[in-house]
């Protein structure tokens, strides 16, 4: 008895002393004491209250540790009781984590459950459901604005009813609609909100708040839509006075708001106050660097906040370029400019390090885009002032390749590293523990105001420590380390030792900023550069060769397949080429090259057409980054195939040709001594193929239906047959987890090679799954195709693959079925690409 209740008095206490560091948790979140907040979460461990629990993701949440902060909000949730006011807000955290990686379709399922919680406890108005409808709105200004400002309007009524019109939540709520009518273009209504929310920050804080800052910035920004030049400028230097007063000389807001300031006079034609102002900007974003020579840049891997860093050096580059154009042409402003364009691409390159989800590194792939047009714009700029042209031209084409899919090059080497260099899983969590905790004392450091030595300190040991990690990662696991941290640009020479004097390489770069494409070519001994002026109809040729194609009209076939030829093609293409390796950009890669037309004809016969295919063999990639890794990967020389379709499915038309083209490709595999594996029906569903040791089999067919979707590519999927655990979907983000060690891939079904466009990744879909995940070559297609023209084609491709020339195959099936009567048309034959070979 007494053990008893010596026990229960033990299990008080700890209960009593959990209790009291839950609250002092919460103070020091409310305060905004992120790493005690952090320091006291840790100290918890596994509590029992939903409270607590979500207060402890809210800590890991604010340190950048996305996946535990994650696993907490959804313990925290199973804790709550159903309908409770602690499961309306655990369902919220996880939607704003998810939002922060970039999942805002399934951010808004959550919100929504958490709105309709809340709805059914606080019936009428309350702050919880104002709070609900500001987060809608948060996560939907950046997919629906008209959604996200129905939002932000209906909590700003009900916190004004509630709390008066002199409130906090009622400013940043007339802030954050301000925001939304700016987009949208609705000046009056904007500065009706900013200069309200301003009163109230006035009328609260008598010292003056940071807040004023803001929403000096976003009055500058209506200024200048409106052309109210003196205004813009007014309410900049206001804004600057605010963050010098609240945060001093030394902080990323006053970094932001100089550079602004800068683009400001660069806009007037003061080209040296603003590159004046552009080196004070980087000053005020640097510790312990105060450099005023303009000449000279901050190191790349140190400052207070990356993004800010980013864009104030993009500025003083573009400053610099202009300065040469307008005023001086001086080669010293065109070689400053280039300067500082590569401290761009060092600082993006250590930013990408260190990012941990692919929705932030997409993001910073859309802001690096900027840096790298103007990159190649300027180096093809250069060419026309100097007379040694050919290390402009080579970087030019570095700078045009660091614009495609670097976040997809480096999620391959990530995962290669992974999953050959037999690493122990204890040295990648320490890894993963070190970058989130820089990232975090880098967001404290642009923070803090009282503590910046301390965190200095802190930053400074961690990246020693991280450092030293690096350089024992080289040392103990050296595969590990040449697959993840070697992922760079392999130099022209390297590229060009890997192509025989039959293949052309043709990589093209839009410069959409001035209307202008450049067109790489790369041959054994080689390279030069077309750079032209864009057709202001390419947008509309390359929808109406798609649509004619699709939809068999002939003559605008003919028109849009010559005039794309005309801008596309280089003029000059030596004798002795007989292979194109194609790498797009932009909407170029929803472009089937293949059917371009050289001329028009005049008969109405296909198998008389000029097409492109008929002179060369052609295939794509994503970058030059990517073909050369891919040409690293060993050959096999034990060749399985497994070959799948489902054949019948519930909610779509059946496919009964292609177990015809299944067993057709069987025999083909037979005849070359390879043996194949069908999964035909009931066995192709989705549990057997993901269970079915993929990592085993060279070749990879899959005979179905396909879906992209093109806003969510993660929901792009290819069907299956359901089973107990599945739904037969195979999802792309499945697809990414899948371990795949395929020479080919084909994926015999609609529209697989379209996805999502992203700036600086290219498309992000099926495809690109399917790269990451180990195939070294993928065939896909880019329309709904015909069932039965599909199996002809496939029987036709494989018959032919020889050595792994997947190119020359596939040309040769296309030629076959030109020559058909029945399939010469492009709608049955041109969908299919190869990417890779």
């Amino acid at each position: 008895m007494k053990i008893t209740c010596c026990l229960l008095s033990l299990l008080l206490i700890i209960f009593r002393v959990q209790a009291q560091d839950c609250t002092r948790l919460e103070e020091e979140l409310n305060k905004g004491n992120f790493a005690s907040a952090f320091e006291i979460a840790e100290k918890l461990g596994k509590v029992e209250s939903a409270h607590c629990t979500n207060l402890q993701g809210q800590a890991h949440l604010q340190k950048g540790d996305f996946d535990q902060a994650l696993a907490l909000f959804k313990r925290a949730e199973s804790q709550s009781q159903e309908n409770s006011q602690e499961k309306a807000n655990s369902l919220n955290n996880i939607a704003l984590t998810l939002q922060s990686t970039g999942n805002n379709r399934e951010a808004i399922t959550y919100l929504q459950r958490a709105y309709d919680i809340r709805k059914s406890l606080f019936p009428g108005k309350s702050e919880e459901i104002a709070a609900s409808l500001n987060d809608l709105g948060f996560v939907y200004a950046s997919t629906d604005v008209d959604i996200a400002l129905s939002n932000y309007e209906k909590s700003l009524a009900i916190y004004r009813s509630l709390l008066g019109s002199k409130n906090q939540k009622v400013a940043q709520s007339l802030l954050n609609t301000a925001v939304i009518y700016l987009q949208e273009g609705f000046y009056g209504e904007a500065v009706n909100n900013l200069n309200e929310a301003l009163e109230i920050w006035q009328e609260l804080y008598s010292e003056g708040h940071p807040n004023e800052g803001i929403i000096y910035y976003y009055l500058a920004e209506s200024s200048k839509a409106t052309n109210q030049g003196k205004a813009e400028l007014e309410y900049l230097q206001l804004a600057r006075d605010i963050y010098l007063k609240h945060y001093g000389a030394k902080h990323p807001e006053t970094a932001f708001i100089l550079t602004r300031i800068g683009n400001y006079y660069n806009g007037q034609g003061d080209f040296k106050k603003a590159l004046n102002i552009y080196q004070e900007a980087l000053i005020a974003n640097t510790p312990d660097w105060n450099n005023k020579d303009l000449d000279e840049n901050p190191p790349t891997h140190y400052y207070f906040k990356a993004t800010t860093q980013l864009t104030t050096l993009y500025f003083k580059a573009q400053a610099f370029r202009d300065q040469y154009y307008v005023k001086t042409r001086k080669f010293a402003d065109l070689k400053m400019s280039l300067k500082t364009l590569h401290s761009c691409d060092s600082l993006i390159d250590n930013i990408r390090q260190l990012r941990l989800s692919e929705a932030d590194k997409l993001e910073l792939g859309q802001s690096s885009s900027l840096v790298y047009e103007m990159g190649v714009l300027l180096c093809e700029e250069i060419t026309e002032v100097v007379t040694k042209k050919n290390q402009y031209h080579k970087q030019a084409l570095y700078f045009a390749e660091k614009s495609k899919s670097a976040v997809l090059l480096e999620a391959i080497s990530d995962a290669s590293a992974k999953s050959f260099a037999n690493i122990p899983k204890q040295a990648t969590d320490k890894e993963q523990e070190l970058k989130t905790e820089i990232t975090f004392w880098e967001q404290q450091l642009s923070k803090e105001t009282g503590k910046r030595e301390q965190i200095r300190a802190t930053l400074f040991e961690l990246n020693k420590e991280y450092d030293a990690f690096v350089s024992n990662l080289e040392q103990q696991y050296p595969a590990y380390y040449n697959l993840k941290y070697n992922v760079s640009m392999p130099d022209l020479e390297q590229v060009q030792s890997t192509i025989d004097n039959q293949t052309l390489i043709i990589s093209y770069f839009i410069a959409e900023s001035e209307n202008r494409l450049l067109i790489f070519k790369i041959t054994k001994d080689d390279l030069s550069v077309e750079n032209k002026s864009i057709d202001k109809n390419l947008s509309r040729y390359i929808s109406g060769l798609k649509n004619s194609l699709y939809f068999q009209v002939d003559d605008i076939y003919q028109f849009t397949a010559t005039e794309l030829y005309a801008l596309l093609i280089p003029k000059k293409i030596g004798k002795s080429i007989d292979k194109l390796i194609i790498i797009p950009s932009g909407r170029l890669g929803t472009l089937p090259f293949e059917v371009l037309l050289k001329s028009s004809s005049k008969q109405n016969n296909y198998p008389s057409y000029p097409f492109l295919v008929k002179n060369f063999d052609i295939s794509y990639q994503y970058a030059l980054a990517l073909y050369y890794q891919t040409l690293k990967k060993p050959e096999t020389t034990n060749y399985t195939a497994l070959l799948c379709a489902p054949v019948i499915f519930e909610t779509l038309p059946n496919l009964p040709a292609s177990k015809i083209e299944v067993d057709s490709l069987k025999h083909v595999f037979t005849k070359k001594s390879i043996s194949a594996k069908t999964m035909l029906m009931d066995e192709a569903n989705e549990s057997d193929v993901k269970k079915g040791g993929l990592s085993n089999y060279n070749y990879l067919h899959f005979a179905t239906h396909g879906v992209v979707d093109g806003l969510f590519p993660e929901r792009s999927r290819i069907y299956l047959g359901a089973s107990q655990n599945d739904d037969g979907e195979l999802y792309s983000s499945e697809i990414y987890n899948l371990n795949l060690n395929a020479s080919l891939v084909t994926l015999s079904a609609c529209e697989t090679g379209l996805g999502k466009l992203s700036k600086g990744e290219g498309i992000i879909g099926l495809s690109r799954a399917l790269i990451y995940a180990g195939a070294q070559n993928v065939v896909v297609s880019l329309w709904n195709v015909s069932d039965n023209s599909t199996a002809e084609l496939m029987k036709y491709f494989y018959k032919e693959i020889n050595n792994n020339n997947y190119g020359a195959a596939l040309r040769s099936a296309k030629l076959k079925m030109i020559n058909t009567d029945q399939y010469s048309n492009p709608f049955y034959w041109a969908p299919f690409i190869l990417i890779g070979d």
